[in-house]
């Protein structure tokens, strides 16, 4: 399977961050203290943090 990186603007990228801290509470904390972030866990500290500091990227398959 052929994939693409597609990177998510600032804000799309803020609410994956949001969504996985949701999914992965102890996740999302740890790796935004291994990259330097101090989180206190609410839904705007990590929507700041996805926005500005952790940015996404989605994979997309690539037609064959």
């Amino acid at each position: 399977m052929n994939v693409m990186a597609h990177p998510l603007t600032s804000e799309e990228s803020g609410e994956a961050m949001v969504s996985y801290a949701r999914r992965y509470p102890n996740a999302a904390q740890v790796i935004c203290r291994q990259v330097g972030y101090q989180v206190d866990g609410s839904d705007d500290d990590y929507r700041i943090i996805g926005q500005e500091g952790i940015l996404f990227v989605e994979l997309r398959q690539m037609a064959s």
